[in-house]
C-alpha cells in the first residue's frame, strides 16, 4: 500500500482534511495552551542628574536617577470549556467539552519606582573606590500569566474525600524586585595593569511560588458531593437496604435514582435490588455501568477545584564578592587577565526534604574562575584561557515519576585557546580551539551518584579569515 503526504502551511492543510473526519475548520476546539495571548502596555518617566566636585581634596562623581513605570497587563487564552463533570462508573469521571472557543481574559495595573545612585572617588591618581544603589525589576514569565485553565478529574468521588483539581496562570503576578548593592576599589597601575576586589548584594522580592486554593470554575456542578441531589438519596437509601456505602453501589444506586423512569415506577431501593438479583452483585453493577451515566443537575453544589497557580510568594538574599586583576610584564607582550566570583544565597534547595513536595530555591549560583594568559605584539594576538564553574542547582522540582527532585550541574573546567594574526595587508587570521580538553556535562539529582543526564563533548576548531579596508 503507498503512502500519500502533503506538504503546505497548517491552515490550508486543517481546512483540506478537517471536515474528512467530522470537524468544522470555523469553530474547532482550541486546546488552552494552543491560544494564549499577554498583552503589556508600559508608562514611564524617568529624571538623571549627574555632579561632580572634590571632598576631602578627593575628587568624586556621582550620577543620580529616578524612573516611574506603570504596566498594564491583559491576558486572554481561548480554550474550550467544559461544560458538564460526569461520574461514568464507580471511579471514572469526564469532563465534556462546550462547543466551540471561549476567550478567558484578565486585566492587572502594577506600578514601580526605580531610583538608582551611583558615587565615585578618586581616592588617589591610581585608587578609585565606587558604591552604588539601584531598585530593578524583571517582569514575570508569559506563561505564568497566561488565563488558561486545566481540569482534572479525581481519582474518588467527592462524597469520600477527594475533588478534581485545576491548573490556571495568575496574570496578577508583581515583577521581581531587587534592590542592589554593590561596593568596590579599583587600583589601576601602569597603562593598561588593574587589581580591584567588590562585594555586591541583592536583596530580591516576589519570586514566583505555587498556591492551592479551593475554588469553583466555569460554574460547573458535582454531582458526586455528599448534598449533591441524587446522591444524598442514594446514601440514605443504601443505609434503609443496611449496605455499606461502596463506590460501586453509590454509583449504581445514585444512576438508578436518577434515570427512575426507565424502572418501571419501582422505588429507589426496589430497582436496585432487583438489579443486582440477576446475577452476582458485581455483574448487576457492570450492567448500570454500562448503561447509564451521572450527569449534574442544577441544584447540585458548585465543584470546589484544588486549583494551583503561581503567585509572588518568596524574598530572597543574593550576595558575594569578586576579585579581579588584569597585568602586561613590561614590553614583552606577555600578561594575564584573572577574575574570582563568589556567589551564596540564603535559601537553598533541601536535598533531605520530602520528594513528593516541591521547595523553593534560587538556581543558577556557583563561584566561578577565570585565567586567561595573553600575548599582544607585533600583530600577533593569543589568549589560552582557563575557566572553571561549581557544582550549581540547575532546575528546582525537576519530575521523576510521582516525586520531585534537584538537578544539579557538576563542576567543569574548561581550556580555550584563540590566536590571531593580522597582517599589514589589513587581512586578519584566526583560529579557535574550544574546549581543548574535551570536557563533557554531567546532571545528577540528590545524591552525585543519582545522574540524570552524561554528555561527552570533544574540542571544537573554528579557523578565520577576516579582510578590513
Amino acid at each position: 500500500m503507498g503512502s500519500v503526504s502533503w506538504q503546505t502551511d497548517p491552515l490550508t492543510l486543517l481546512n483540506a482534511i478537517a471536515g474528512t473526519y467530522g470537524y468544522d475548520p470555523a469553530n474547532m476546539p482550541i486546546n488552552s495552551t494552543a491560544d494564549n495571548l499577554v498583552e503589556e502596555d508600559t508608562v514611564s518617566i524617568y529624571s538623571q542628574i549627574t555632579m561632580d566636585g572634590e571632598v576631602g581634596g578627593m575628587p568624586f562623581d556621582v550620577v543620580a536617577g529616578i524612573r516611574w513605570e506603570e504596566t498594564e497587563v491583559t491576558s486572554t487564552s481561548q480554550q474550550s470549556v467544559p461544560s458538564a463533570f460526569v461520574w461514568e462508573s464507580n471511579n471514572d469521571f469526564s469532563f465534556t467539552l462546550g462547543s466551540g472557543v471561549s476567550a478567558l481574559a484578565e486585566d492587572y495595573t502594577y506600578s514601580a519606582l526605580l531610583p538608582s545612585l551611583d558615587v565615585s572617588v578618586d581616592i588617589t591618581d591610581s585608587l578609585k573606590a565606587r558604591a552604588s544603589f539601584s531598585k530593578t525589576l524583571a517582569r514575570p514569565t508569559y506563561s505564568d500569566m497566561y488565563t488558561a485553565t486545566s481540569v482534572e478529574a479525581p481519582s474518588r468521588i467527592t462524597h469520600l474525600g477527594d475533588q478534581p483539581s485545576a491548573s490556571q496562570g495568575n496574570v496578577a503576578l508583581d515583577p521581581l524586585e531587587s534592590n542592589n548593592f554593590d561596593l568596590s576599589v579599583e587600583y589601576y597601575y601602569g597603562d593598561a595593569n588593574y587589581f580591584s576586589v567588590g562585594y555586591f548584594q541583592k536583596n530580591v522580592s516576589n519570586f514566583v511560588g505555587i498556591q492551592q486554593a479551593n475554588q469553583s470554575l466555569f460554574g460547573l456542578r458535582d454531582a458526586t458531593a455528599s448534598n449533591s441531589t441524587f446522591l444524598s438519596q442514594a446514601i440514605d437509601q443504601l443505609a434503609e437496604l443496611g449496605l455499606a456505602e461502596s463506590e460501586d453501589r453509590l454509583f449504581s444506586m445514585t444512576a438508578i435514582l436518577q434515570n427512575l423512569d426507565s424502572f418501571e415506577g419501582a422505588t429507589g431501593a426496589e430497582a436496585y435490588t432487583n438489579a443486582m438479583a440477576g446475577g452476582t452483585e458485581q455483574e448487576g453493577h457492570d450492567a448500570i455501568f454500562s448503561a447509564y451515566d451521572v450527569t449534574p443537575v442544577a441544584t447540585d453544589p458548585e465543584i470546589m477545584f484544588a486549583v494551583k497557580s503561581p503567585t509572588n510568594s518568596q524574598d530572597a538574599e543574593i550576595y558575594g564578592f569578586e576579585i579581579a586583576s588584569q597585568h602586561f610584564f613590561g614590553e614583552t607582550g606577555f600578561g594575564y587577565q584573572f577574575n574570582y566570583t563568589m556567589v551564596e544565597g540564603d535559601i537553598g534547595y533541601d536535598n533531605g526534604s520530602d520528594p513528593s513536595q516541591d521547595q523553593f530555591a534560587l538556581p543558577g549560583l556557583s563561584d566561578t574562575l577565570n585565567l586567561v594568559g595573553i600575548y599582544e605584539k607585533d600583530g600577533l594576538s593569543a589568549r589560552l584561557a582557563y575557566n572553571w564553574r561549581d557544582d550549581f542547582l540547575n532546575q528546582v522540582n525537576r519530575s521523576v515519576g510521582s516525586t520531585r527532585n534537584p538537578e544539579y550541574i557538576e563542576s567543569v573546567e574548561q581550556l580555550d585557546l584563540n590566536v590571531s594574526y593580522e597582517f599589514n595587508s589589513g587581512v586578519i587570521l584566526s583560529m579557535d580551539a574550544i574546549n581543548l580538553t574535551g570536557e563533557g556535562q554531567r546532571k545528577y539529582g540528590r545524591t552525585p551518584t543519582a545522574a540524570f543526564f552524561v554528555q561527552e563533548l570533544d574540542p571544537r576548531y573554528v579557523f578565520s579569515a577576516r579582510y578590513t579596508f
